[in-house]
């Protein structure tokens, strides 16, 4: 019986092996992926003077509407910027400015980022092929390393229907970070954040350090008993992929500055009710993985000013080096607006 069995294994093996020889089992042949277009923008459209942008194409240029891009389960890959959405000479307000020098620079208006490299003179549009929900509006929030490289996430307003008089955006939790390296010519999308971040309103903030290390903090607020905040801060180190870092905290920030890859600072705001306290601030020294809490001193020549008003915050810290920073600090009273307050 032994025998039998392996002679019976012997021939069916023979058997599949004549039938892969013949081609009988053909193998599938793979179907090359598609390869999106890396067309350039539009050319470069005047502003006028003011914060409004007139746009102004080509008339003769054609802009391609994106093509759909091969995402890999590793690697995604690059596409073309969006088609223009203004018409020729469409007055157009910029929500942001973002100047790296005197010429070179950024705006943001509305769902829309734009760049200048002659002082805001001229201005292209070149804004990332974000998929919007049908009938939706949008807002973009972004950060602008250098003149090559910009991050850009999506809120979208969730007022049904979208009314521009109460209009209250979220970041959806499976959003992505579109990050470009070539000026805008073309964009390509992280992995979903799939933050937790949850409020009336959630919203981004971003501080970045150089075209491949930065952090962004979603942020959320909610009113229940009191105005309530949430955050949760993530970090990239290669200017595609962002990783959530352990920094929940439940604080109104009025501040995020890094000086380099490792030192950073955050300040907040304390008002409300049972918070009034001295003012804080938190620095790390490993790039966002660990933060320590630590109170500001009184100024030297009112000792005593946190005994004599309810709240003091500090406000918009600017590091000059890794271990020096200039901030505001303001103390006022309990009333909205204050009846009695001082900074310095």
């Amino acid at each position: 019986m032994k025998f039998k069995r392996i002679f019976t294994y012997i021939l069916t093996l023979t058997i599949c092996v004549i039938l892969f020889s013949c081609g009988l089992f053909p193998t599938p042949t793979p179907t090359p992926a598609p390869v999106p277009t890396t067309e350039g923008p539009p050319a470069a459209m005047p502003v006028s003077e003011t914060v409004e942008a007139s746009l102004t194409p080509s008339p003769t240029e054609i802009t391609p509407e994106p093509e759909q891009a091969t995402v890999s389960p590793i690697i995604a890959t690059a596409q073309p910027a969006a088609p223009p959405h203004f018409s020729a000479g469409e007055i157009i307000p910029l929500d942001y400015i973002h100047m790296l020098n005197t010429t070179e620079g950024w705006g943001i208006s509305g769902p829309y980022i734009l760049t200048t490299g002659d002082g805001g003179k001229s201005w292209r549009e070149v804004t990332p092929p974000e998929p919007l929900p049908a009938g939706s509006t949008a807002k973009a929030y972004g950060a602008f390393p250098d003149e090559q490289t910009a991050w850009i996430v999506y809120g979208i307003d969730r007022s049904s229907p979208p009314d521009p008089s109460y209009a209250y955006f979220q970041i959806p939790p499976e959003a992505s970070v579109w990050s470009t390296t070539d000026r805008g010519q073309t964009w390509t999308a992280s992995a979903p954040l799939f933050h937790n971040m949850y409020g009336d309103t959630t919203w981004a903030e971003f501080a970045a350090v150089d075209s491949t290390t930065g952090w962004m903090m979603i942020r959320g607020v909610y009113v229940g008993a009191g105005t309530h905040y949430v955050a949760e801060l993530f970090q990239t180190v290669d200017g595609e992929s962002w990783d959530t870092l352990d920094g929940d905290v439940g604080v109104d920030y009025t501040g995020m500055v890094f000086a380099d890859a490792d030192s950073g600072w955050l300040t907040w705001q304390t008002t409300g009710a049972y918070a009034s306290a001295p003012p804080e601030y938190a620095v790390t020294d490993d790039g966002g993985f660990n933060w320590e809490t630590r109170d500001l001193p009184p100024p030297d020549d009112a000792p005593g000013l946190f005994d004599q008003y309810e709240y003091c915050e500090p406000y918009q810290p600017n590091l000059l080096s890794a271990k020096s920073v200039r901030l505001l600090v303001a103390c006022f009273d309990y009333h909205n607006p204050p009846k009695d307050y001082v900074s310095y």
